[in-house]
C-alpha cells in the first residue's frame, strides 16, 4: 500500500504543477494524447482495481492470475506513476519549444477550430470534392471484390473464414478512409455534401455488418475522430462519443450472433437482427458481453501488478525492448528478441505488459520511458494544432492515432510491440513533415517570381 500512497502523491504533484501552466486552456480535442492518454490509462487503473479488488467472478477463469491485493495495489501504482511521468514530459516539452508557446498564444488568440474556420483557409474544402469521394470509396470495391458479389448478397458461412488478400486489403484500408470522411464531412456547408459522406459511411457499415465482423464498432470511432478534426462542436463530439461507448457492448455482440445464423448476407440481414431483438435473452448475454469488455480493458491492471512484481526481468530485455531496430538487426552484446519472447510471458496466450516490465525493471525506469512518450504526444498535439489546415497537419495526425492505440496495447502486450508504436509514430510525423518541406522548398524554387509577389 506504501506503493500506491508514493504513487497518488506523485499523480498529484504532477497534475498541480500541469494545472498551474497555460496549457491548461488548450482545447480538449477526441484525437488528442495529451488528453486521451492519461484519461484511458486512469480509467484502466482505477476500473481495474475497482473490479478485481472487489469482485470474485473471474476467480478461476482465464483472466484470474492469482494476484493477490499487495499485487493489485502495487499495479495501480504503476499507472499513477505513468501518468505523472505523461504529464511531466508534457510539461517539459511546452517549457522548451517555441512553437508550443506560438501555438498556445494562436489558440488563445483564435475561436475554437469549427467547420467555418477550416472553410476559410480553404485547405479541407479544396480537397472535398466529388474524387475525394471516388477515392474514398476505392477500400469498399476492394471489399466487395475480396468478398464476391454472390457471397456478398447471400451465403451460409462465416465469410472471415476465406482469406483473400483483396478483402484483407480493402478492410485495412477502410479505416483510414473512414477517418478522412470524417475530416471532410463538414467541410461543405451543403446538405447534399454532408447526406452525402454520411450515406457513404452507411453504406461501409452495412458492406461490415454483412461480413459479421467487429469492425464495425471500430469504424464509429474513426468517424467521430475524423469529424473532431473537420471542426464538429465539441459538445457534439462528446454526445457522439458517450453514444458509442454506451452502445459498444451491443455493437460487439451482434456481428457474434450473426455469425451462428444459417443465412448471412445482405440480403437475410434484416430478418436475422430482428431475430436477435426478439430474442429473450440477448439482454443477459448483452450484459456479459459488457462483464467481458471490462474484463478486457482492465485486465492490464492486474497484470502490470503480477510482472512488476515477479522475478526480476534481465535489463538486456529492457534495451531490447526499447529498441527501435527491426528483429533481424539484433544489438551487439545483447540477446535477440526470439530468444527473449517466451520468458516475457505469463502463459502461452498472456504476455508481459509494458507497464509491469517497466515497473519490474524499477521505477526510475518507468518514470523516463512514459515521461518520453509525454514529450512525443506534446510534440505530435502542438504539430497538430500549429499546422493547422496544413498538409503538413497529417504526419502528426497519424502519429497521434498510433499514440493513442499505444495507451491500450501498453496495458496489456510487451514492451517491445508498444514501444514500436511510438517509434512508428515519430517517424511518421517526422518524415511527413520533412517530405512537405521539400515539396515546399521545391514549389518555391520553381515559382520565384509568384512568391516574391506572395511576400510583398
Amino acid at each position: 500500500m506504501l506503493e500506491l500512497l508514493i504513487g497518488s502523491i506523485f499523480l498529484s504533484g504532477s497534475l498541480t504543477v500541469f494545472s498551474l501552466f497555460p496549457t491548461r486552456r488548450i482545447s480538449f480535442a477526441i484525437w488528442s494524447p495529451v488528453y486521451m492518454f492519461p484519461g484511458a490509462y486512469t480509467i484502466f487503473g482505477f476500473g481495474g482495481y475497482m473490479y478485481y479488488r472487489f469482485s470474485s467472478d473471474y476467480s478461476g477463469g482465464f483472466y484470474d492470475l492469482g494476484v493477490t491485493n499487495e499485487q493489485l495495489a502495487h499495479g495501480l501504482a504503476a499507472f499513477l506513476v505513468a501518468v505523472g511521468a505523461f504529464f511531466l514530459g508534457v510539461l517539459a516539452f511546452f517549457f522548451s519549444s517555441k512553437r508550443a508557446r506560438c501555438s498556445r498564444v494562436r489558440e488563445r488568440r483564435t475561436t475554437t477550430l469549427t467547420a467555418s474556420t477550416l472553410r476559410r483557409n480553404g485547405s479541407v474544402n479544396r480537397k472535398a470534392t466529388p474524387k475525394t469521394i471516388a477515392f474514398l470509396l476505392l477500400p469498399l470495391f476492394l471489399t466487395v471484390a475480396g468478398i464476391g458479389p454472390d457471397a456478398l448478397i447471400s451465403r451460409t458461412d462465416y465469410l472471415l473464414e476465406r482469406y483473400h488478400y483483396v478483402l484483407v486489403l480493402g478492410s485495412l484500408l477502410s479505416l483510414p478512409a473512414i477517418f478522412y470522411l470524417g475530416v471532410i464531412t463538414p467541410a461543405k456547408n451543403d446538405l447534399a455534401w454532408r447526406a452525402t459522406c454520411v450515406a457513404i459511411f452507411f453504406l461501409y457499415q452495412l458492406i461490415f455488418l454483412s461480413m459479421s465482423t467487429r469492425r464495425i464498432a471500430v469504424m464509429i470511432i474513426f468517424y467521430i475522430s475524423g469529424l473532431s478534426l473537420g471542426g464538429v462542436r465539441r459538445r457534439t463530439i462528446i454526445i457522439f462519443t458517450a453514444t458509442w461507448l454506451i452502445s459498444l457492448p451491443l455493437l460487439l455482440q451482434i456481428p457474434l450472433e450473426l455469425r451462428g445464423m444459417a443465412n448471412q448476407g445482405i440480403e437475410p440481414l434484416f430478418h436475422n437482427l430482428s431475430s436477435i431483438s426478439g430474442d429473450m435473452n440477448f439482454a443477459k448475454r448483452y450484459a456479459e458481453t459488457v462483464d467481458t469488455g471490462v474484463r478486457n480493458l482492465t485486465f492490464g491492471l492486474p497484470l502490470a501488478g503480477y510482472v512488476g512484481s515477479a522475478q526480476h526481468i534481465p535489463l538486456e530485455a529492457l534495451a531490447v525492448g526499447i529498441n527501435p531496430l527491426p528483429s533481424f538487426i539484433p544489438l551487439p552484446g545483447l540477446s535477440s528478441w526470439d530468444n527473449l519472447r517466451d520468458s516475457l510471458r505469463v502463459t502461452q496466450y498472456i504476455p508481459y505488459s509494458a507497464l509491469g516490465e517497466l515497473s519490474n525493471h524499477g521505477w526510475l525506469w518507468l518514470i523516463l520511458y512514459y515521461f518520453s512518450v509525454g514529450l512525443a504526444a506534446a510534440w505530435m498535439d502542438t504539430g497538430t494544432r500549429h499546422f493547422e489546415g496544413q498538409l503538413s497537419r497529417l504526419g502528426y495526425i497519424g502519429g497521434c492515432g498510433l499514440l493513442l492505440l499505444f495507451s491500450v496495447t501498453s496495458t496489456q502486450y510487451n514492451l517491445r510491440s508498444s514501444s514500436r508504436l511510438v517509434w512508428y509514430a515519430i517517424a511518421i510525423a517526422a518524415g511527413w513533415r520533412l517530405l512537405c518541406r521539400i515539396r515546399l522548398k521545391k514549389k518555391r524554387a520553381i515559382n520565384p517570381a509568384q512568391n516574391l509577389a506572395r511576400s510583398a
